[in-house]
């Protein structure tokens, strides 16, 4: 997988994905506590640009992990 090369275009979506994308690869390597402080961006993030009623599934799995 090439974070870099799938955010191209620094959008709002694009950022989202990589950073789903990162979760996953942190949450499968064992490292819980950089994929929830990736998380609570995520979650911010979702919050403030309204994406959280699009992106439901992915916003409330984010939420989540992080209580």
């Amino acid at each position: 997988m090439n974070i870099d090369k799938e955010n191209f275009n620094n959008s709002i979506m694009n950022n989202i994905n990589s950073l789903l994308d990162m979760v996953k690869i942190f949450e499968s390597k064992g490292m819980k506590k950089n994929s929830k402080i990736l998380n609570i961006y995520l979650v911010e993030l979702m919050e403030k640009t309204l994406l959280k009623d699009y992106l439901a599934e992915e916003y409330e799995n984010a939420k989540s992990k992080i209580k």
